[in-house]
């Protein structure tokens, strides 16, 4: 009997070490099986505004073989780099791939991830909010101002330059004073005929007679019995 009793006490402690072999195995086994999931969310970036960020995702294998598993839930989160803070979202159902994260930090960024309850390793990816000017909108404004600017020009040019062509034009139209004096003794000598007495004799040529025996007396001269002769040469006197 004393000498069954170590025989058994060895075949225990055998016994022991080999369930306890087996199960570090086995966790081995799983641990590995789940590092290296064939199944990984990939994170997909949609757009973004000042304070939401829009994701989609999708997994890079086929449904799982076993039909009678769970269909498996999502979530996105979003860690803030600069503060820390976290947002969750519900729970999305596993037909839904896309998802708005609202109620964000205006211009920061953020590490997005989307989770499943399922065997699918998480996707992650940093996406970051519009800031509220942006710089290609700074760049359409310069341009429109710079349209605005050169509009303005254009018309200022045009307007000057009609402003000159008036001008030349009724400098043009305006006689200056030599003409109107040519046209002054012009008009006197076509109205100098209505000033030779009637009685005066005159050449072929209409011209009053160049003889002084034939001049009449001025004092003998009858008056213009028209008035408009009388008046004509009261204006030439």
């Amino acid at each position: 009997m004393a000498s069954r009793r170590p025989v058994l006490k060895l075949l225990c402690v055998l016994l022991a070490h080999l369930m306890m072999l087996a199960a570090v195995e086995a966790d081995a086994k799983a641990t590995k099986t789940d590092d290296e999931s064939p199944v990984v969310l990939t994170i997909r970036y949609e757009g973004s505004t000042m304070t939401s960020i829009t994701v989609s995702w999708s997994e890079n294998a086929s449904e799982s073989s076993d039909t009678t598993a769970m269909p498996a839930l999502y979530r996105v989160e979003a860690l803030s780099l600069a503060t820390g803070v976290q947002l969750i979202s519900p729970q999305l159902f596993a037909n839904q791939t896309e998802y708005t994260l609202p109620d964000l930090a205006v211009d920061a960024d953020y590490e997005m991830c989307v989770t499943s309850t399922g065997d699918a390793k998480p996707g992650c990816a940093v996406f970051s909010t519009i800031p509220v000017v942006r710089d290609d909108s700074l760049i359409a404004l310069f341009i429109a101002l710079a349209v605005i600017g050169a509009i303005i020009l254009i018309a200022l040019i045009m307007w000057r330059c009609a402003i000159r062509r008036a001008n030349a034009a009724a400098d043009a139209d305006t006689p200056s004073e030599d003409n109107a004096e040519d046209d002054d003794k012009h008009g006197a000598n076509e109205k100098s005929p209505l000033l030779v007495p009637a009685g005066a004799d005159t050449d072929p040529a209409g011209q009053p007679s160049a003889d002084p025996a034939a001049q009449p007396d001025a004092s003998n001269q009858e008056q213009p019995q028209s008035l408009y002769l009388f008046l004509a040469g009261h204006a030439f006197k």
